[in-house]
């Protein structure tokens, strides 16, 4: 009998042991294994969260949206500005001159910035129009000089003729300012109302006024006219 009991209890001890290794065994089996999941999360690349945070619609975290869209806007904003060069308000105000007949030179020498028109040109600015058989620009003041050209037989050809503000001048020579637009003008001819407006010292004024020396009105059509009335000095509005 004491056999049998002694037999029963180192049975029972057998069978608590070897279940108290397989419960240590599986613990360590789970910890294994939750520290290799642990590591593996570890080891995937911060880019990861973020394609899950897209794919489930949930907005990623300010990490994720630096490293996947490192795209700063106020940097493609300037790269784009930079791209389309700005277009310059003066560019589109300068004068426009046609092609001389005979030549064009340019003088840019010593500081200068000349350029010389021979032979049958023309100038607009804004509603203004200046034709002449010679003309010379001056860049660095805006400044046109206009006059004909005098043959052999002394006979003047090609003298300048001014469109503005529907009237016509004619004159002798002429200098204009594109910047003021005022100009000084000798020996200018022009239709005034019923008359004819001669002038040998003229100032013309933004406003199309002008002021005159030495002048005369009449309505002889002559070169010289036989009658008139003498300007000694006059203002025309």
């Amino acid at each position: 009998m004491k056999v049998l009991v002694a037999a029963v209890c180192l049975f029972i001890i057998s069978s608590l042991t070897v279940s108290s290794q397989d419960d240590r065994r599986a613990r360590r089996n789970r910890v294994g294994s939750a520290e290799t999941t642990a590591i593996k999360a570890d080891a995937l690349p911060a880019t990861v969260d973020s394609i899950r945070n897209v794919v489930s619609g949930n907005s990623p975290a300010p990490d994720s949206v630096s490293v996947s869209n490192p795209l700063p806007n106020d940097s493609a904003s300037v790269s784009k500005k930079d791209s389309v060069p700005p277009v310059n308000k003066s560019s589109i105000d300068m004068p426009a001159f046609s092609a001389a007949k005979d030549s064009i030179i340019e003088d840019f020498s010593d500081g200068k910035r000349m350029i010389y028109y021979y032979g049958d040109v023309s100038v607009t600015y804004g509603n203004m129009k200046l034709s002449a058989d010679y003309m010379e620009y001056d860049l660095l003041t805006g400044t046109v000089y206009a006059r004909g050209t005098t043959d052999t037989a002394g006979v003047v050809t090609g003298m300048p003729q001014m469109e503005d503000g529907g009237k016509t001048y004619t004159m002798e020579e002429v200098r204009y300012n594109f910047n003021t637009r005022k100009a000084r003008i000798n020996n200018m001819i022009t239709q005034e109302q019923d008359g004819i407006l001669h002038g040998k010292n003229i100032k013309m004024m933004p406003d199309q006024s002008i002021n005159i020396t030495h002048g005369k009105y009449t309505v002889c059509d002559c070169e010289h006219p036989h009658y008139y009335l003498n300007l000694t000095s006059a203002k025309v509005m």
